[in-house]
């Protein structure tokens, strides 16, 4: 991106700035834009990249009024989603009806136990391996989860050390993880 006289181009991220110093704006699309966000989710936070999203769509909307350029690449360019709010734990009849719903569904039925028996975030769950999982000490290593950037899906370790942490995987789950184990060998 090439200096710009726009209100909003001082705002613009050292970041973006340096990725794209060697072309035009008008050349900049809004794939460009969402391949942008996923690297910078392997260091930035999905709210970071939310705030940067909401100063280029502001700076490439002065740029379209300006002439500068015919479309902005922001239409498209799609931050991460914002977390939502607070969540409700599930009741005992609630996890009950659940499990139930998955007993017949393998791959639902290995992560509903996962979340219940675990607490673990989805993210986490989706970026688990089997090398995470110790069964004979009864522990899950997590170490990174995966997030969903507009049409892609990317691994990243957490923000701080708090998210690489080890959770106790309880005596149910050790016998169903196991019985999984046997059955797909």
């Amino acid at each position: 991106v090439r200096a710009v006289d726009s209100p909003l181009s001082r705002s613009l991220t050292a970041h973006f700035m340096a990725k794209f110093e060697d072309v035009s704006a008008c050349d900049i699309s809004s794939k460009d834009v969402t391949r942008f966000y996923v690297e910078r989710l392997k260091l930035a936070s999905p709210n970071t990249i939310r705030i940067t999203h909401q100063i280029l769509k502001s700076f490439f909307a002065d740029l379209l009024k300006e002439g500068k350029i015919s479309v902005s690449p922001m239409i498209e360019a799609k931050p991460p989603k914002k977390a939502a709010g607070e969540r409700k734990a599930l009741d005992d009849e609630q996890i009950k009806a659940l499990m139930s719903y998955a007993a017949t569904r393998p791959f639902l039925s290995l992560v509903v136990h996962l979340a219940i028996s675990t607490g673990m975030r989805r993210g986490e769950m989706a970026a688990l391996r089997w090398g995470d999982v110790d069964l004979k000490n009864g522990r899950i290593y997590i170490r990174r989860s995966r997030i969903k950037v507009g049409t892609s899906e990317i691994e990243k370790e957490p923000k701080s050390e708090a998210g690489i942490r080890t959770v106790v995987i309880p005596e149910t789950l050790i016998s169903f993880l196991c019985d999984k184990v046997r059955h797909d060998d």
